[in-house]
C-alpha cells in the first residue's frame, strides 16, 4: 500500500481548464471516490496521476514525485483502465481485467 499526495494539481487543454487546484492526501488502505458531472475533470485527474495527461503541481507517492519516474516505474506502480478500452478481439473481459 502507498500514500498518494496531490499538491495544487491542475490540468489544462490549451486555454480550457479541466482540473484546477486539487490538494488531497490518500493514505495507504484508504478508499476514495471521485464524483462529478460529465466534463468535470474526473478522468483528466486520473490520467494526470498515472502520467497520461500533462499536469502542473506535484503528485507524490510515498513522498516521491512521480514525474521523476520512468515510464517503466510508473507502469509498475499504477494500473489505469480507461472507460472505453481498446480490447483485443480474442481476449475475454475477465482476461482484460486481470491485466490491471
Amino acid at each position: 500500500m502507498s500514500t498518494l499526495e496531490l499538491r495544487d494539481v491542475a490540468v489544462h487543454y490549451g486555454k480550457r481548464v479541466a482540473v484546477e487546484c486539487v490538494d488531497d492526501v490518500v493514505d495507504a488502505g484508504e478508499w476514495v471516490g471521485i464524483i462529478g458531472p460529465n466534463g468535470a475533470g474526473k478522468s483528466s485527474l486520473l490520467q494526470a496521476i498515472v502520467g497520461i495527461t500533462p499536469s502542473t503541481g506535484e503528485i507524490l507517492v510515498d513522498g516521491h514525485r512521480v514525474d521523476t519516474w520512468s515510464r517503466t516505474e510508473r507502469a509498475r506502480r499504477f494500473a489505469y483502465v480507461p472507460q472505453d478500452p481498446m480490447m483485443p478481439v480474442d481476449m475475454t473481459g475477465f482476461e482484460y481485467v486481470l491485466l490491471g
